[in-house]
């Protein structure tokens, strides 16, 4: 349990350590130049251009909340690094003071005094500890933090290098860098439908818990970037406002960034920019998509009802300069408006320019359907004897010399719109193993060997009824060869399933 006692040391502590810092940068001091942001979905990167003055060798850098202890490094021009010491941050109080451990090792307690000891992952008033029985998440009663000094001031952590260089009387010029698990963004569309088009408008939820930025340069990067780490992830609470979309004339026109190439990844460098401590959005373009497509689909399937249910709604946006966008986009969630709000939410993945967008917004309530399996039958034998093979079922010989087993399936699925406008709708059905399709009432499409789709306009107020017939391969029957076996088919010494 952290106590309060050495209070007075730390003060103590802190004057002598402040006056040893403007000791440092009075004899040989370090001369801040641009700072440089780079902001991933669950961390950052910042990087600061410096000038080493005089003729020291020592140098001090104060550091954010949320730095990545072993990440932080100075690169020298003309010399390099001897030695690095960081003086670790101390905090007012027993929440900050926790914060600060993630990574380590603590102990903490519930309020019946249950000791839980373990790898502190996050702490956000709720304290999540991973022990060799898995991961814990509680709200401490009071905590033990091995190593702690006792020092309870408000300064934060700091750096001290020791650096050499040809010319220890000339300026040198120094890059700082490092990690911190303190700042993140997060992508965040919305679509605004607007007849059969819309625009789709993305934001950069920025969420900072490491300090103020007064003029920073300000990227923000997306891409999957791989990164080993212990699992320290910080999430923006930012809660953006909804309603009714704006016609153009009733708004000025949004910013408009186009996304950097980098490596294999993107990034939207937004310039100079004051970043302040908490969730801060940034606007990063508006584009409109002249074509929008909605269906209405449904999966058949062998276990259906007489109950009809509704379809999923799926929205589909062609990412192409032709449709209006044509730019990498960043995964992230999409809330869906229309004149009368919010109507719909999904997350997107990533997307190169054109490749479609797709989204699930929720089912509809006036086009509603219904499958079900009218008829099967099990083991069939079919002949794979080319002198007497139907047509039909080659696909099902395929490598076989003799006889099958085959499952024949009749479906059916009926649609209803009950709709005032005509409905897009697509039905799909998922086969397995090797497979024929002995008759439909509409022409399907083969997609995959594991997926077909009906793809048809149902008018307003109309009903429309799908039924097939699918054989599917299930086996082989065993049999009981001769020592000269027939060249197709089973020997007369028969079968068995």
């Amino acid at each position: 349990m952290i106590e309060m006692e050495g209070k007075k040391t730390a003060f103590i502590f802190a004057a002598i350590f402040l006056a040893g810092m403007a000791l440092l940068y009075s004899l040989g001091g370090a001369q801040a130049q641009g700072e440089k942001l780079v902001l991933y979905n669950s961390f950052g990167y910042y990087e600061q251009d410096v000038k080493l003055l005089g003729n020291s060798a020592s140098y001090g850098f104060e550091l954010p909340y949320g730095v990545e202890r072993d990440s932080v490094k100075l690169r020298v021009v003309n010399g390099y690094v001897v030695s690095q010491y960081i003086q670790e941050a101390n905090y007012t109080g027993q929440e900050q003071l926790l914060a600060s451990y993630v990574g380590k090792e603590v102990s903490v307690y519930d309020s019946n005094g249950k000791e839980i000891k373990g790898r502190l992952l996050k702490y956000d008033g709720r304290a999540y500890v991973q022990t060799s029985e898995g991961l814990f998440v509680i709200t401490p009663s009071y905590s033990m933090l091995p190593g702690f000094s006792g020092n309870l001031s408000d300064t934060n952590a700091s750096v001290v290098f020791v650096t050499t260089s040809g010319d220890n009387s000339a300026a040198q010029e120094a890059k700082l860098s490092y990690l911190l698990d303190s700042i993140s963004w997060n992508p965040d569309y919305t679509l605004y439908l607007n007849g059969n088009g819309g625009t789709l408008s993305l934001a950069g939820a920025v969420s900072n818990n490491a300090k103020d930025y007064d003029n920073v340069s300000l990227s923000l990067f997306y891409g999957q970037v791989r990164r080993n780490s212990y699992g320290t992830y910080y999430y923006s609470d930012y809660k953006y406002a909804t309603g009714a979309a704006m016609d153009a004339s009733e708004r000025s026109a949004a910013p408009s960034y186009t996304p950097q190439g980098v490596f294999e990844y993107y990034k939207f460098d937004l310039g100079n920019v004051a970043l302040r401590k908490g969730d801060s959005q940034f606007t990063l373009f508006e584009k409109k998509a002249a074509s929008i497509r909605k269906t209405y689909e449904m999966s058949v399937g062998s276990y259906g009802s007489e109950d009809y249910s509704a379809l999923a709604i799926k929205l589909a946006i062609n990412n192409s300069k032709g449709n209006g966008l044509g730019v990498a986009l960043p995964s992230g969630n999409v809330r869906v408006m229309d004149e009368n709000g919010f109507v719909g939410e999904d997350s997107v993945a990533e997307t190169p320019e054109n490749e479609e967008v797709k989204l699930y917004i929720g089912d509809a309530f006036d086009v509603v359907g219904l499958s079900r399996l009218m008829n099967q039958s099990t083991q069939e034998i079919i002949s794979c004897d080319p002198r007497v093979m139907a047509a039909k079922n080659a696909p099902l010989c395929v490598n076989e010399r003799g006889s099958i087993y085959a499952n024949t399936y009749t479906y059916e699925a009926k649609v209803k719109n009950k709709k005032n406008a005509d409905a897009d709708v697509v039905l799909s059905y998922t086969p397995y193993g090797d497979w024929v399709m002995v008759e439909e009432s509409m022409p399907g499409e083969k997609v995959s060997q594991n997926l077909v789709k009906w793809k048809f306009t149902l008018p307003a107020n109309s009903e429309k009824t799908l039924t097939f017939v699918v054989r599917m391969k299930s086996g082989t029957p065993y049999a009981y060869y001769s020592s000269e076996p027939e060249p197709y088919g089973i020997s007369d010494a028969g079968y068995s399933p």
